[in-house]
């Protein structure tokens, strides 16, 4: 056991240095590649969640145009008939 070489380690190469600007440029492109691959999932859920979210936003929309500040309905909002009765909504 006492033969065997032991490993050295080397350095992490302190003596290398490259150019200010190479290095400034590699920062950038890291930071540019997560912004962009930030940017691109948003784009992709936005895309899976649009047949969910438009229709969600458009009725948040009206329901909130057909009321006033009090909560009654405005006159133009009202409906001519009666709500539907229970059976009505059950019986799909």
């Amino acid at each position: 056991m006492s033969g065997a070489p032991r490993p050295t380690r080397r350095p992490a190469r302190p003596d290398v240095e490259v150019h200010p600007l190479v290095a400034r440029s590699a920062a950038y492109a890291w930071r540019l590649l997560i912004i962009g691959l930030a940017v691109w999932a948003a784009l992709w859920l936005l895309g899976r969640l649009l047949v969910v979210a438009v229709p969600v936003a458009i009725a948040v929309l009206v329901t909130r145009s057909c009321r006033s500040n009090d909560g009654s309905p405005p006159g133009g909002c009202r409906r001519p008939w009666p709500p539907p009765s229970p059976w009505w909504a059950s019986w799909r």
